[in-house]
C-alpha cells in the first residue's frame, strides 16, 4: 500500500513541475510581454561556459535562436548551446546542450541546471 501511494506521489509531482514553465500557450503569447535578451547574451553566455573549460581557446559554440519560453512564471527567451571543448587528452569531449533564459530583469541565466545542489544552480551568465 505504502509503495504505491509513493507512486502516485512521485507522479504527480513530475506532472506539476512540467505546468511550471516550457512553451507559452496561446493565450500567453497573446497577454503576456516577453523580455528580449541582450545585444551581448551569446558574449556573456560564451564567456560564463568558458569559465571552468581546461582549453577554452579550442572551444566550440553552437547556438539556436531565441524562442518565447515561460519559466517559473516569468517570460523571456530562451537559447539553447550546444558546447564542444576539448579534454585533458587534447580531444573533443562531444557537444553538450546547455539551455540559457533571458529574464525581465536583464539577467541571462542557465535554466537546464538543477536547483537542488546537485550542480551548482541558477547562474548568471557574464559573472
Amino acid at each position: 500500500m505504502r509503495r504505491n501511494n509513493l507512486i502516485v506521489i512521485i507522479i504527480m509531482l513530475s506532472l506539476s513541475g512540467c505546468a511550471s514553465g516550457g512553451q507559452p500557450t496561446a493565450e500567453q503569447l497573446a497577454n503576456n510581454t516577453f523580455a528580449e535578451c541582450p545585444s551581448d547574451y551569446e558574449q556573456m553566455i560564451k564567456q560564463r561556459l568558458s569559465a571552468n573549460l581546461i582549453a577554452p581557446s579550442s572551444v566550440m559554440f553552437r547556438f539556436s535562436r531565441p524562442e518565447k519560453y515561460v519559466h517559473s512564471g516569468q517570460y523571456g527567451h530562451v537559447v539553447s548551446v550546444g558546447l564542444n571543448a576539448k579534454n585533458r587528452f587534447g580531444g573533443y569531449i562531444g557537444e553538450q546542450l546547455h539551455e540559457f533564459m533571458c529574464f525581465p530583469d536583464g539577467s541571462v541565466r542557465e535554466i537546464n541546471e538543477t536547483e537542488n545542489g546537485m550542480r551548482s544552480g541558477f547562474h548568471q551568465a557574464g559573472c
